[in-house]
């Protein structure tokens, strides 16, 4: 059975009681640098803390093909 995603949005919509996307906030610049500053500082931690990052894999084709993706990609 094919599934639109309209069919899809208004499931989600139904099930969990909000919009699937709803509209994005209006924020300021402010508020915008602020966000980013915190996306910067946790990315610094997580370099400072030299974290290490596991993957869980079954052997399938699928977890196959997202490591090779990610080491492609330079992901860790």
């Amino acid at each position: 059975m094919k599934v639109t995603l309209q069919q899809q949005r208004e499931f989600y919509r139904a099930f969990m009681g909000e919009e699937f996307c709803p509209e994005p906030e209006k924020v300021s610049k402010e508020e915008l640098d602020k966000a980013i500053e915190d996306c910067r500082s946790m990315l610094q931690y997580s370099i400072d803390q030299n974290v290490h990052y596991s993957v869980a894999w079954s052997g399938g084709k699928d977890s196959t093909a997202s490591i090779i993706l990610a080491h492609e990609n330079n992901e860790p």
